[in-house]
């Protein structure tokens, strides 16, 4: 076996040791609980009712919350739903703004045979995201 392969096992071995270890030490901190994601990770911002009530409930048990303390809570966290709504629709909207700006300024320097390669290559971009998982309507 030559130098470069046993350095690449070398590396190998640990790359996985550090792997292993790092799981280990993971269970043993975490007492082999699974761990569970922070309250707010995976909603991407969205809580519906569903996923709203779900959240109250969670912490209300967790934190041994009161039924006013449980009305509060309630009130917060829609307050937030709503706060993070309107945040989202105005960075959606100063997308589009920048978005047609640019173009605007790339248009201005485009002969105009140019100017209808850019419009198909814009249509096809835009059906493409239309076709995809989630994509715009």
């Amino acid at each position: 076996m030559d130098q470069r392969s046993r350095a690449f096992i070398w590396a190998l071995g640990i790359f996985v040791s550090g792997l292993l270890l790092g799981v280990l030490l993971t269970l043993i901190l975490a007492g082999g609980r699974v761990m569970r994601p922070p309250f707010f990770a995976g909603t991407g911002g969205r809580m519906g009712p569903p996923r709203l009530e779900r959240q109250i409930e969670q912490l209300s048990e967790h934190l041994n919350l009161d039924a006013r303390q449980r009305e509060q809570l309630s009130s917060i966290l829609e307050r937030s739903r709503d706060r993070f709504r309107n945040a989202r629709q105005e960075q959606r909207r100063l997308q589009r703004q920048a978005r047609e700006e640019t173009l605007r300024e790339i248009r201005a320097l485009l002969r105009p045979d140019q100017l209808e390669r850019l419009d198909e290559y814009i249509r096809r971009a835009e059906d493409r995201f239309r076709r995809r998982p989630g994509g715009a309507p």
